[in-house]
């Protein structure tokens, strides 16, 4: 096991999340349901450690996908300002803009920079003393656009490998994420023996499992409330059909896409409005959504402007969902209070676990992150790119605006989703612990 595993376990003993992934293929044991009452707490241990293990699997996954949509945005943002940058030059040389000399070299100068960082060649320097008309500008230009447009051309095959990248994580993380789903329904099985053959106790000390709760004030149904809300929806309902408008490569359809966006968003709210009183701001074009309950957080951001095709790509690549503790986490893991919950109050928590454990396995999602999703994806794609369209120039324009936002949609799905399941891995793991010390 590596250093950063065993800092990993060593975090989620420290959480006191639960879980294990001793399974029949089905998600329980064959002697799940014959559990020794005096090997409940052993079997708690292990179970613990193994699902600890299965989560070093999901969050190495989940950071590969991080990195690999970051790599995705990055290029594609200084891709776009050198096509800006090299349609700017082009248009001076043609005579539709002005020639200067001065803003000649300089624009020479920003699109070899932004060549170089995509790992083009670098042309070096371009002074405006060395130019002293538009035909100097024309001999000088020559190589260095031919290299530009090069880069551009090559921009298009390289953002593949990143789509492939993203793939292939996804589909690491979700095999992490079945793991840590059998444990967790594993763990709430053996905690339900727990349940049947012992009381609760009267006093229930306080720890790392209610930072999302406040059990003093709320008992178990706050974090309860937020497993339980649009989530399902999100990721069953609203993101597949939103992953689905990367499937028409022939141009953007913006009523299918306001709808299907509008929904993701709404969802988001939902989760949001789900788990405390959100505070919705707005900054510019973007919607921020802030929810604290208790010493957890969750933030979200997301452009709410789609007029046009440029506003549908920039909303797609918008969407961000983050969870966290808040500052005063702390302050909910000290201390006792006396019980708050029955034994059918803590049996409907069981439950809520498993309804999780029963969504993830039906996940829709996951099945648009498939190898043979991978392979239609990145071979539409191929020949997409590959199309020759000819003069028409506003074919070429609706298929280049297509591709981008299939890019986009994945790129942000696939964040979102690594996101969603991990925060409520992290609930669920609450819900646990905090059955767990009621005995």
């Amino acid at each position: 096991m590596s250093n950063a595993s065993r800092n990993y376990l060593a975090m989620i003993a420290g959480l006191e999340t639960l879980g294990g992934t001793d399974t029949n293929g089905e998600g329980g044991t064959d002697t799940d349901s014959n559990i020794d009452s005096s090997n409940i707490e052993a079997i708690v241990e292990q179970a613990r450690a193994e699902t600890a293990e299965a989560m070093v699997v999901v969050e190495q996954a989940a950071k590969a996908t991080d990195e690999a949509v970051e790599a995705l945005e990055s290029s594609e943002e200084i891709l776009e300002e050198l096509q800006e940058e090299v349609a700017g030059v082009e248009s001076m040389l043609s005579g539709s803009t002005a020639f200067s000399a001065g803003l000649f070299a300089d624009r020479m100068n920003r699109c070899n920079k932004l060549n170089t960082r995509l790992g083009g060649r670098d042309f070096g320097r371009c002074g405006a003393e060395s130019l002293n008309d538009l035909a100097s500008a024309k001999l000088y230009a020559v190589n260095g656009m031919e290299g530009f447009m090069d880069t551009i051309k090559a921009g298009a095959s390289k953002a593949i490998e990143f789509i492939k990248g993203i793939f292939n994580s996804m589909i690491n993380f979700f095999v992490g994420l079945k793991s840590t789903a059998d444990g967790l329904e594993r763990q709430a099985r053996t905690l339900g023996e727990t349940i049947k053959s012992k009381a609760p106790k009267s006093t229930i000390k306080l720890g790392a499992w209610n930072v999302g709760c406040d059990y003093a004030k709320d008992g178990l149904k706050g974090i309860d409330g937020i497993l339980h809300a649009g989530v399902f929806d999100l990721v069953q309902d609203s993101l597949p059909a939103f992953m689905d408008l990367s499937k028409n490569l022939d141009g953007i359809d913006m009523a299918k896409f306001r709808t299907a966006y509008k929904k993701v968003t709404d969802d988001i709210k939902q989760v949001a409005k789900a788990s405390g009183t959100p505070n919705v701001t707005n900054s510019g074009d973007h919607t921020n959504v802030l929810m604290v309950h208790a010493g957890f957080k969750v933030f979200a951001t997301f452009s709410e402007k789609f007029e046009s095709a440029a506003d549908a790509l920039k909303a797609a690549r918008s969407i961000k969902l983050n969870f966290g503790k808040t500052d005063k986490a702390g302050e909910f893991t000290k201390g006792e209070t006396e019980l708050k919950a029955s034994k059918g109050q803590l049996e409907s928590t069981l439950k809520g676990v498993n309804d999780y454990v029963a969504e993830l396995r039906a996940s829709k999602v996951a099945a648009k992150f498939s190898k043979a999703e991978r392979d239609r994806v990145i071979g539409t794609l191929n020949v997409q790119i590959k199309q020759d369209h000819g003069d028409n120039e506003d074919k070429r324009k609706s298929a280049k605006e297509s591709i981008d936002l299939c890019k986009a949609i994945y790129a942000s799905s696939s964040s979102l989703t690594s996101a969603v399941d991990r925060l409520y891995i992290y609930l669920a793991n609450q819900l646990i612990g905090a059955v767990k010390a009621h005995f």
